[in-house]
């Protein structure tokens, strides 16, 4: 059995295999040392806590259950929210 390429053409397959790879290392390093990545700050959110949670659902409960006399006398009632 013969080997299709001689020892010189696989020399040059695999020096310029190398040489891309050697390239590839170096813009990684110096895309790593050049650029500097920024810091963000992390946002904090307010979370309600439950006796406020709790005092909004009353607050609500309370309004839905006041009847103005525009409600009491009107025959049709329009719903609270749109969809």
């Amino acid at each position: 059995m013969q080997l299709p390429f001689t020892k010189e053409q696989i020399h040059n397959y695999l020096k310029l295999y190398g040489g891309i790879v050697i390239i590839m290392i170096l813009f990684f390093i110096a895309a790593n040392n050049f650029y500097s990545a920024k810091n963000y700050d992390k946002k904090v959110f307010k979370a309600d806590t439950q006796e406020q949670l709790k005092e909004k659902k009353q607050d609500e409960v309370n309004k839905k259950m006041a009847v103005t006399p525009t409600e009491s006398t009107s025959k049709y009632r329009l719903l609270d929210k749109a969809y």
